[in-house]
């Protein structure tokens, strides 16, 4: 089958578990006979291969890169959403591929750059799209259903008017598939994907290294760990003032952020003896030498969270909120501490508590893996749907 997929970015340029997932699938196909090509967004039009996939990178076609690193003026980032809306330069260029390519399906996933033109475009080509819920593109203007520092259960007004277009695009794609049951029920409620005939949950998989590593305490202060981009959304600021008065215990930041917000952070802890943040670092590396607890507080929906199923399948200590898919990705786990909110006091208290309970930190635990886990189970499970879209019935 000949598969064209579509996300924003792609490894190795990549800031999150969105980009990680579509290149396991995308491999996982290759690997299994699949001819499959990826299409991205970046700064200019260039081609290059990645562990045996090749990418095809379209310059961003809009009045700026979104991941360039700089932060833009209110009315330059108002003038990108209008361009995201309708993209007709994009599509054009994307229209150019399909002809060149002739997938038998294309496969979306994040969207952002290219707009949802392209479904009726492909819809009058007479390629089925399928499209993969991992992140609220389509729901919100920033994507991540937060306003004002508060987590959205419904869409905000400025978000209806942003995403008219998106509501009425995604009814000429054939199939959407979700991680979380949780992403998809918030998109149905709004009312998107009426006539779309296949709804699928298929969750993001979690590849485990060849041997489970045992728990054993070192000895030496508790290491509490958060992975991923540090933005206030992720209650990054909430975890730096709890730990301010935390004893006997260090808090290790690992990933990307936007150089002022790193900024201000780092002042906040100058003389902490207990605070670091760490450039990029191998995350079996850092679950080994930096992780007994990962700390995981977000204050959004998190649609599905990679790094709380790698900490979970490590045995670690998790906690955490119980906000978007994280309770699906945490089912029947043993190691949980639940949040009620993303706030610094109950933050304190729990790790505080760990500290004090030291033992359970370092139990084992015989709930770590479920199958969903697998990489093999994700590939087929695509697969299933793919077939089911182009055949009209289920392999």
């Amino acid at each position: 089958m000949k598969i064209l997929m579509l996300n924003s970015l792609y490894p190795p340029d990549s800031i999150g578990g969105a980009e990680h997932t579509t290149s396991l699938l995308a491999e996982g196909l290759a690997e299994k006979g699949h001819e499959v090509k990826v299409v991205r967004v970046g700064p200019e039009d260039r081609r290059y291969v990645h562990k045996g996939v090749e990418v095809r990178v379209l310059g961003h076609r809009n009045a700026y890169w979104v991941h360039d690193g700089r932060r833009r003026s209110a009315p330059l980032r108002f003038l990108w959403k209008l361009g995201d809306m309708k993209n007709f330069p994009m599509t054009m260029a994307l229209m150019n591929l399909f002809h060149q390519y002739k997938p038998d399906i294309i496969h979306s996933h994040c969207i952002s750059g290219f707009s949802t033109d392209f479904f009726a475009a492909a819809r009058r080509m007479g390629i089925p799209v399928v499209h993969t819920l991992r992140e609220y593109y389509l729901l919100c203007a920033r994507s991540v259903m937060v306003h004002g520092g508060r987590r959205m259960n419904r869409q905000a007004l400025k978000c209806k008017l942003y995403t008219w277009n998106k509501k009425k695009d995604v009814e000429k794609i054939d199939a959407v598939c979700s991680v979380s049951r949780v992403t998809l029920e918030k998109h149905l409620q709004e009312g998107y994907f009426k006539k779309v005939p296949v709804k699928r949950v298929i969750y993001n998989p979690c590849p485990l290294p060849e041997s489970l590593p045992e728990m054993k305490d070192h000895g030496g202060p508790l290491r509490f760990a958060y992975l991923g981009r540090l933005v206030p959304s992720k209650g990054i600021g909430e975890m730096v003032e709890a730990f301010l008065n935390i004893g006997q215990a260090e808090l290790h930041f690992f990933g990307s952020s936007d150089p002022g917000y790193l900024d201000s952070l780092k002042k906040r802890v100058s003389g902490r003896k207990n605070i670091f943040f760490h450039p990029y670092t191998d995350r079996d590396e850092v679950y080994r030498d930096y992780c007994d607890i990962l700390l995981f507080p977000v204050n959004w929906d998190e649609p599905l969270s990679n790094t709380i199923q790698e900490a979970r399948a490590r045995g670690k200590y998790i906690i955490t909120t119980p906000f978007g898919g994280i309770p699906e990705a945490l089912e029947g786990y043993d190691k949980t501490r639940w949040l009620e909110e993303c706030s610094t006091e109950e933050i304190r208290s729990s790790c505080q508590g760990l500290v004090r309970e030291r033992e359970a930190v370092f139990a084992d635990s015989d709930k770590r893996v479920k199958p969903s886990m697998e990489t093999k189970a994700y590939v087929e499970a695509y697969e299933e749907v793919y077939r089911e879209v182009t055949h009209g019935k289920k392999a």
